[in-house]
């Protein structure tokens, strides 16, 4: 029969062999506020509380914590590189509230390479600013890629997340579903675009935010070609760029999407891409110049709200505007629309896209269509007697 010693250490032995055999977390250890390699071993522990390196850097099943618990500092400036090679996570979770930098190399050589995560990206309470590359062209040029199915990006913190670089999926078939949410006020921006793998695999892009922080989606002048489709369920979005919500449909379930912020602009939908909003809200800025989407497939608006912004220069209530354009077997039903001078006028939108406003007769004109009214019936009544 064994010792309880002997017990005790086999005991002690099985969660180590799991986490040697299996993924593990990864602490960085990294220089406050110097660059250092995301492939280096010595950039991490595997233990909050000590600063001993593990024997291999992490892999694509590991999960890499950005926070340095031994030190007691949870407010380092993190710059880490990827060593100018494609790189591939797990997971990745933003804890000090230091900023956080992800570049593509020590130096920066203009080239590309991918950032590949398999579950989650996620900025905690508290947490400072996070960026993956550097805007402008050319400069560290990190690629964000789903390696699965899913990937969640959430941002619970009052700082900024933001993607200098395109995002996308590196399957080679299917469709990978990006799905952006989290708790924060901080925003989320893809600066770039987004796309698919070329003809390879699909990325589809949702948006669940319980948070107010906005989810902007711009770029710097290559558009986005993702085509699995765009779902807004909660949360506030800004599309700043004509194909910004990508080729495939579109549904807005709930939430905000403004167009083009305070500027005005047309959003372009695939070929044969249908839009539909069943709830939330979708913003409409209107003047000589009027936010748009155009379209070859068919709209279904059975629900939800359009919010009007009537001040831009040159708007007139006499003036119809055409906020959707190019649709075909279009139905309208259930529909709000606010934002304008609904004491005096009538919005209405036709299944052609085409929005119009009427004037609400002036009380003195009911008074006047009652007194016509009374003097016929009086009129008809004199003529029965008459008989």
């Amino acid at each position: 029969m064994k010792s309880p010693q002997h017990l005790l250490r086999a005991l002690l032995t099985i969660p180590l062999c799991a986490v040697t055999a299996g993924a593990a977390t990864f602490y960085w250890n990294g220089a406050d506020n110097v660059t250092t390699s995301l492939n280096s071993a010595a950039s991490y522990s595997t233990d909050p509380d000590t600063l001993i390196a593990p024997g291999a850097a992490p892999t694509a099943t590991d999960d890499i914590v950005f926070n340095r618990n031994i030190l007691n500092d949870q407010n380092f400036e993190a710059i880490a590189h990827m060593g100018a090679a494609n790189r591939a996570y797990n997971s990745l979770t933003f804890v000090s509230s230091g900023t956080t930098q992800i570049n593509r190399g020590s130096t920066d050589s203009g080239s590309s390479n991918n950032l590949s995560i398999g579950s989650h990206i996620t900025v905690q309470a508290g947490a400072g600013a996070v960026s993956f590359g550097l805007p402008g062209s050319g400069t560290q040029l990190t690629q964000m890629r789903a390696s699965g199915t899913t990937l969640s990006i959430n941002n619970n913190s009052s700082s900024a997340l933001t993607f200098n670089r395109n995002v996308g999926t590196s399957l080679g078939s299917g469709t990978a579903t990006i799905t952006v949410g989290g708790s924060g006020s901080g925003g989320i921006a893809f600066e770039d675009r987004i796309l698919n793998n070329g003809t390879s695999a699909s990325t589809a892009l949702v948006v669940n935010r319980a948070g107010s922080g906005v989810v902007s989606l711009s770029s710097a002048g290559t558009a986005f070609t993702y085509s699995g489709g765009f779902t807004l369920t909660q949360g506030n979005v800004n599309a700043n760029f004509a194909s910004a919500l990508g080729v495939g449909g579109v549904a807005v379930n709930g939430g905000t999407l403004a167009l083009f912020g305070t500027g005005t602009g047309a959003i372009t939908l695939g070929t044969g891409a249908n839009f539909n909003l069943t709830g939330g809200t979708v913003n409409f800025d209107l003047g000589t110049a009027f936010d748009q989407i155009t379209g070859t497939g068919a709209f279904s608006l059975s629900g939800g709200t359009l919010a009007l912004n009537v001040g831009g220069i040159g708007f007139s209530y006499a003036n119809t505007y055409q906020i959707l354009s190019g649709f075909t077997g279009n139905t309208v039903t259930n529909l709000t629309i606010n934002g304008y001078d609904s004491v005096n006028y009538v919005a209405s939108l036709g299944d052609n896209g085409l929005l119009s406003f009427s004037a609400v007769p002036e009380p003195s004109s009911y008074a006047a269509l009652a007194g016509f009214a009374a003097l016929g019936l009086v009129a008809l009544r004199r003529r029965r007697v008459t008989r």
